[in-house]
């Protein structure tokens, strides 16, 4: 082979093994775990009601429902 078939078969290599390491090392569960905790990806707003608030109204508005019929 030509040298400059080595070097393209060095850089088609290279191109192809990169993203698929970069890929396995990044999508291990304790890397996403750690990126997610650490930029703060997932950030849920607090809630305004509790449970049991909700489930009070979903209460009152069923027996409402029902005293109307």
């Amino acid at each position: 082979m030509s040298r400059s078939k080595l070097l393209e078969a060095f850089k088609f290599t290279l191109y192809v093994a990169i993203p698929i390491g970069v890929t396995y090392v990044y999508m291990q569960p304790q890397i996403v775990n750690a990126v997610v905790k650490e930029l703060d990806y997932i950030n849920y707003p607090a809630q305004q009601l509790t449970r049991e608030e909700i489930m009070e109204k979903m209460k009152k508005g069923s027996d409402e429902r029902k005293s109307r019929q």
